[in-house]
């Protein structure tokens, strides 16, 4: 659409993105196997010139979330009327318990360490484990009851400081699980 004012006025704002206007980025996804249903488009609340395009994709691969970028980041730009501003790539898992397993074994080999150091510090020896905590904690910082991201969902609503990353085709794709524990020992 043609958009004119008078001289002198401002220019009206240009009317906001939709999703048809993306058709050709949606086209080129559901071409290159990603199913119709997949896809979906979000107006970003702080420019009505910004919709979010979410693909999810079961069981990806590093090579096909890169070629899957680089084509609807093509398609977008393909015509000169958009650019793509970001690409954000996150990682959910089905299953988090073998990973919480690990992040919690850690999590309490670091806290036997710490405690080590800080008695060393204070000139004490460790005694016996008085009490053991446990909190999950995900790096999304939202207000979450799992330790590991299992839905895009409730990572969309609540982890944008993960999902506003940029995506870094050298960086592992991984799903960022977290535990905290303390500890409380006795001190001889």
């Amino acid at each position: 659409p043609e958009i004119s004012s008078e001289p002198g006025e401002p220019s009206p704002p240009p009317p906001p993105v939709q999703e048809s206007d993306l058709k050709m980025v949606t086209d080129a996804l559901i071409g290159a196997g990603v199913p119709a249903n997949n896809i979906s488009y979000t107006q970003e609340a702080y420019n009505a010139q910004s919709l979010r395009l979410t693909a999810r994709i079961n069981n990806p691969t590093r090579e096909r979330v890169n070629a899957l970028v680089d084509l609807a980041n093509s398609a977008a730009m393909k015509d000169g009327k958009f650019i793509a501003s970001g690409t954000g790539v996150v990682y959910v898992s089905r299953d988090c318990r073998s990973a919480e397993t690990t992040a919690r074994q850690a999590a309490m080999a670091d806290a036997r360490s710490q405690a080590a150091a800080l008695a060393s510090t204070a000139d004490v020896k460790i005694g016996d484990l008085i009490s053991v905590s446990s909190n999950p904690s995900w790096n999304y910082g939202g207000p979450f009851t799992a330790s590991c991201p299992t839905s895009l969902d409730e990572v969309f609503q609540y982890g944008s400081l993960y999902v506003n990353q940029s995506y870094d085709p050298s960086q592992p794709s991984e799903v960022p699980v977290g535990v905290s524990v303390s500890l409380t020992y006795a001190m001889e």
